[in-house]
């Protein structure tokens, strides 16, 4: 993979996550009228970039990766609250 293509798909990504982080601002602060939380802020566009760059390291969609992130939290939360009924 040439530096080029890396270089504009981190470019992409970062870019896409300032919008998504903006906006997740724009409607909490309309809702709740939230203050802005710069360590809130910094982690969505980390989660952004990360995920732009493993896709683009990877070769996996974007959406796939989401997908997979997806599956492995609902299995963590049935895991979880299989554990908790079992106890009980």
């Amino acid at each position: 993979m040439s530096a080029e293509i890396l270089i504009s798909n981190f470019s992409v990504a970062f870019v896409v996550s300032l919008i998504w982080a903006a906006f997740g601002f724009a409607v909490a602060k309309a809702k709740k009228e939230e203050d802005f939380k710069p360590e809130k802020f910094l982690k969505t566009l980390a989660i952004g970039l990360m995920l732009g760059l493993i896709s683009t390291l990877t070769g996996v969609d974007v959406v796939m990766l989401e997908n997979m992130s997806l599956t492995a939290v609902l299995v963590i939360f049935i895991d979880k609250f299989a554990g908790m009924l079992m106890e009980s």
